[in-house]
């Protein structure tokens, strides 16, 4: 599966490591499927907390949906405060809110953990109005979060124009948000578990076949199949008979596979998205004209903006329900240059300088339809967990995922698991 069309930024960045291909059969107490920003997550969490970790990935680590995760970590949901108290119930719908700012929070912390210096800034962020009509309804929001504590302002339309060169009708400004550049942080994680609580990582690998037994999971894998081509360029692969296999058996099994989950098995309450992104070339002092904190707005889809640690302006949204490679690559040029219209428009100063784009990227995006992640079991897949960190705050859901799987581990259950579990009963006993 094909997630990303484009020129990515992050991996443009930094040079990162590689890692061996399974070659011999092993035992572990737990096997990561999975190398993006949740694998990374639950394998650092985990090996961390003492246990025996073996994190494996199909590709490399941090190259699928890692690389185009544009790093916007927030409390605040694509699905509202209200909208989740609506469908769930109060109780349930602050408590999500509250594992998200705890989350953030969290990430934060870990970043200054590990063995090499991560781009992660805290930020505050601005939730503006996209048309005056959705006034009303942000009002409710707010007044919503305020009501349970979250930290909030309110911005009314002279108070965003002293702030910003534009004009909304109102605004939530919220505090104790954060960007971080998500490929470096993923391959940060990784390093710092290995070498300092002993996780071994394996990439290139690929599960052919699974089997339980007696309480341990049991799956056969073998390299995954490369194109490696000779002096005379002719592609040089195996044939699955030809190559060798090896097994590899865990106590439990963390799956991590992201948006490619839904090509393994199809989940009712997910669908698979396109979303487009772009990132100008580097501004010079970029803090006199753009003020750095992370903006979105009410409209679905939104577009939102951030800033990068070496003075680049990122834009993102224009999602669309296109999934195929084709389609991507062919709307990519105009979703481009939609997105440089709509900071031209914010930001004016921008648009007179004649800064333009530097990358462009489109990629698959996995959401839900009530807008929680996927954290849970599965039917037939005794000693499994699935982390699926679908949605606009995917990171974050993610840090919640590894330490639910952590507190599984170490005292036997999953915490907030009716919460995210794939079957979940949909709505509240409350008006919608």
């Amino acid at each position: 599966m094909q997630l990303n069309v484009g020129t990515l930024l992050w991996p443009s960045m930094q040079q990162v490591p590689t890692y061996p291909v399974l070659s011999e059969s092993m035992e572990c107490e737990v096997c990561i499927v999975g190398g993006g920003i949740t694998g990374a997550l639950l394998a650092y969490v985990l090996s961390k907390a003492g246990h025996e970790v073996v994190l494996v990935e199909q590709n490399e680590i941090g190259r699928g949906s890692t690389a185009a995760n544009t790093g916007l970590l927030q409390f605040m949901n694509d699905k509202s405060l209200l909208s989740c108290i609506h469908t769930y119930g109060e109780e349930n719908a602050v408590t999500f809110y509250r594992l998200c700012q705890q989350a953030v929070e969290q990430l934060g912390v870990m970043t200054g953990e590990l063995v090499e210096q991560v781009d992660f800034t805290s930020r505050n962020s601005l939730y503006m109005a996209s048309d005056a009509q959705d006034t009303h309804a942000l009002r409710a929001e707010y007044e919503t979060l305020l009501k349970h504590g979250f930290p909030v302002k309110w911005l009314d339309e002279e108070m965003i124009a002293q702030q910003f060169p534009f004009s909304r009708s109102a605004a939530i400004w919220t505090e104790g948000d954060a960007e971080v550049n998500p490929f470096q942080f993923t391959h940060a994680l990784v390093r710092t578990a290995v070498q300092r609580y002993g996780l071994r990582v394996y990439e290139r690998v690929q599960i052919i076949s699974y089997e339980n037994e007696q309480g341990y999971n049991r799956y056969t894998c073998r390299p995954s199949q490369t194109e490696d081509k000779g002096e005379e360029g002719i592609e040089d692969k195996k044939s699955a008979k030809e190559q060798e296999s090896y097994s590899l058996t865990a106590k439990w099994t963390v799956f991590t596979t992201g948006y490619a989950a839904q090509q393994c098995k199809k989940n009712k309450p997910a669908e698979l998205l396109s979303t487009f992104a772009m990132a100008t070339e580097p501004i010079a002092h970029l803090d006199r004209y753009v003020n750095p904190c992370l903006i979105w707005e009410t409209a679905r889809p939104y577009h939102y903006i951030r800033t990068t640690a070496d003075g680049r302006i990122l834009v993102g949204g224009e999602d669309e329900q296109v999934t195929s490679v084709q389609e991507r690559e062919t709307r990519l040029i105009h979703k481009q240059e939609k997105l440089l219209q709509f900071l031209y428009t914010l930001f004016p100063d921008i648009a007179s300088m004649g800064v333009q784009s530097a990358y462009s990227w489109g990629s698959i995006f996995g959401v839900t339809r009530d807008g929680y992640p996927l954290i849970g079991y599965q039917k037939h897949m005794p000693n499994s967990v699935f982390c699926l960190g679908y949605g606009g705050n995917g990171t974050v859901y993610s840090m919640i995922a590894a330490n639910m799987v952590r507190d599984l581990l170490d005292e036997g259950s999953l915490p907030h698991a009716e919460m995210f579990q794939f079957h979940r009963k949909r709505y509240a006993s409350v008006p919608s």
